[in-house]
């Protein structure tokens, strides 16, 4: 049994990345994505991040390329929280903060978007 825990390490508030121009433009079906990163703890005490639970990765959308020519739109917008592959798309740093580039097609759910909001 592990306990989840989120990272200490200085992290900015998502409000601030989703207000603030993102400084690179998504190209064709490729999202940037926030990661989430989180860490659990063993019974035993041991941190284990979640790149070695084996699971999918969890994030937030912070730019979306126009698509792909002659293929529909997506329907992610900027702050929708997803789940992607774990070993899907590339580690990018723009202003000392990482994010992950992925295609379209390797964003596993999207959070459901209560009515009203």
């Amino acid at each position: 049994m592990t306990k989840l825990i989120t990272s200490k390490l200085k992290r900015p508030r998502i409000e601030s990345l989703l207000q603030k121009e993102f400084a690179w433009e998504a190209r064709e079906d490729r999202v940037v994505i926030y990661p989430d990163e989180q860490t659990h703890i063993s019974k035993g005490g041991l941190h284990i991040p979640q790149s070695a639970l084996g699971k999918p990765s969890k994030g937030i959308v912070i730019e979306v390329g126009p698509g792909m020519p002659g293929r529909p739109t997506t329907d992610l917008s900027r702050g929708d929280h997803v789940i992607y592959g774990r070993f899907a798309g590339v580690d990018i740093e723009s202003d000392d903060v990482e994010y992950v580039v992925v295609r379209q097609s390797d964003i596993i759910l999207r959070e459901k978007k209560s009515p009203g909001s």
